[in-house]
């Protein structure tokens, strides 16, 4: 079963199928809906901006208290999908997933893998062409307060029944199996955690590599900022010092960010590193600082998502706490939380795509908010205890 995923989906849905094709699957806690969604998913519907009359299908499985759906929505000809969780809270959390999680002009459905399990894994199955069977696994994680769902494996499938899958496992990597091997990152051949890197989260299907060689060339390309750059992983909480002793001044705590490895200092227990994290040099304990293209980088980094915060309303992105405007932030605007310093200010850096994933941009734009004109999401709060 692969890691990172909250609960797994066990719904089946249909999409441009006959009539009837879709059925509600009782083992799985899963009901089917063709052309009319049912009642309890119209907030969701409303929240994703779509009426009733634009679902073509719909699936739910209910695991009381939450209800996870999966949504076909067709307007003006263009088709997508989208995915809604009711959360523990009664909150409906939902995500266009728009086209970038359908291959164009097939006609799909909704599979299991070990149908009967207590959370089976889902594929797209798309109708056979020259023969060939293609599925695409999903599977979504919850990211704080957010559900990001993701493209997690592909499957192959000759006339004769032969053929092969390639999954990315978060802490082993790309595997590549034969279908008649166990689902399982020990059978078949895989690429090392360490060369994976952050293609941990795949949102699309035109992403995801369906040849080994793909997986090879992907995972390489990976790690390659990281460790070209020296990259290292600012792993719990920690002080970024202005001199290479625990007695100098903190510049802030840091939780998670990704720092760029300038030196070293020998220290008592361990090295002092001289790093630059989002502009800003100083120095931290090497205990803390996690070197890139090695597998505990991965697994810390997995490990240690880094937090979130969302504007208030419009604000300023300081070039230093107190300091001049850099930019000017929307009310609603996301950004990673870095770290946080004495004065009530929060060291952030934005999304150089506008999309929040599992952790920060090398590219991003970076600077100072307000903490008071922000609200952080992060379940990681950073803490007062930092080392």
């Amino acid at each position: 079963m692969r890691k990172l995923t909250a609960w797994l989906l066990a719904l089946t849905l249909t999409l441009g199928c006959a009539p009837g094709l879709a059925q509600s699957r009782e083992e799985t806690c899963a009901t089917v809906f063709e052309t009319e969604a049912p009642s309890l998913l119209l907030p969701a519907l409303e929240a994703l901006g779509y009426a009733p009359g634009d679902v073509r299908c719909s699936a739910l499985w209910e695991y009381t208290p939450c209800v996870y759906a999966l949504i076909a929505l067709e307007r003006d000809g263009v088709r997508t999908l989208a995915g809604a969780v009711l959360d523990h809270d009664g909150v409906w959390r939902t995500e266009n997933l728009g086209e970038k999680m359908l291959l164009p002009g097939r006609d799909f459905r909704i599979v299991f893998h070990n149908p009967v399990a207590a959370r089976p894994d889902i594929y797209v199955e798309y109708a056979p062409l020259n023969g060939v069977t293609e599925r695409y696994g999903f599977s979504y994680e919850w990211f704080y307060s957010d559900v990001l769902w993701r493209v997690d494996s592909y499957q192959r499938e000759e006339a004769d029944g032969s053929g092969y899958a390639i999954t990315r496992y978060p802490y082993e990597g790309f595997c590549m199996r034969a279908l008649d091997e166990p689902d399982d990152p020990s059978s078949g051949k895989s690429v090392p955690a360490c060369w994976t890197g952050f293609c941990a989260y795949i949102d699309g299907v035109a992403s995801f590599p369906t040849t080994w060689e793909q997986a090879l060339a992907l995972a390489e390309s990976s790690m390659r900022p990281y460790t070209g750059g020296d990259w290292v992983l600012l792993y719990g909480t920690v002080n970024l010092r202005e001199q290479p002793t625990g007695r100098s001044k903190s510049l802030g705590r840091y939780h998670g960010a990704l720092a760029r490895r300038l030196d070293e200092t020998p220290g008592r227990d361990a090295p002092w590193v001289h790093v630059s994290v989002g502009g800003v040099e100083g120095y931290v304990s090497g205990v803390y600082a996690v070197p890139a293209g090695t597998g505990e980088f991965l697994q810390k980094t997995l490990q240690c998502p880094i937090p979130w915060a969302r504007a208030d309303a419009p604000t300023s992105l300081c070039a230093s706490p107190g300091g001049p405007a850099a930019a000017q932030l929307a009310q609603g605007a996301m950004m990673y939380v870095m770290g946080e310093t004495d004065t009530s200010w929060l060291h952030v850096t934005l999304p150089s795509d506008g999309v929040m994933r599992s952790q920060m941009d090398l590219d991003g734009q970076s600077g100072y908010v307000r903490a008071q004109d922000v609200t952080v999401g992060s379940a990681a709060t950073l803490n007062k205890d930092a080392q």
